[in-house]
């Protein structure tokens, strides 16, 4: 019984279909058993590299880097200019917040941790620029250890 196509295979195409072949008769990409002399495993750049890994001197943060300390520092002396700007038009009330958060800003210039309340404080009661630099200062968050 043949079908349409007028062979007695079902499904089936009279045609073979063969890979095509390199110009110099050489290997192609379609061979079966691809060749892999010389092939060498990248590394990937991604990747943690735990062999060189150090571990930090004892009462060092290992995720610390100077870059916070210094956007700390810039943000606590412009908040000490601001408080002491900001205590002459308002008679020293603003005294009562100015300093609790200057003093604030001076404690946390070593800390490791992220301080995102005093940098919102900051920026709304005693500069814009100071409290981003708090916030944009990064350190972790407490939890995650």
């Amino acid at each position: 019984m043949s079908n349409q196509y007028g062979n007695n295979q079902p499904y089936s195409t009279s045609r073979q279909q063969t890979p095509p072949q390199a110009p110099n008769g050489g290997s192609n990409q379609y061979d079966a058993t691809p060749n892999y002399q010389g092939y060498q495993q990248r590394p990937n750049p991604g990747a943690p590299n735990y062999q060189n890994y150090q571990q930090p001197p004892y009462g060092q943060h290992p995720y610390y880097t100077p870059v916070n300390e210094s956007l700390r520092l810039a943000a606590f002396i412009i908040n000490l200019i601001a408080t002491i700007i900001i205590a002459f038009p308002t008679f020293g009330i603003a005294l009562a917040w100015g300093i609790p958060m200057t003093v604030m800003t001076y404690r946390i210039i070593k800390s490791p941790y992220k301080h995102i309340g005093l940098g919102v404080c900051s920026i709304i009661f005693l500069g814009f620029i100071a409290g981003i630099l708090i916030l944009c200062s990064g350190g972790r968050d407490k939890e995650a250890y």
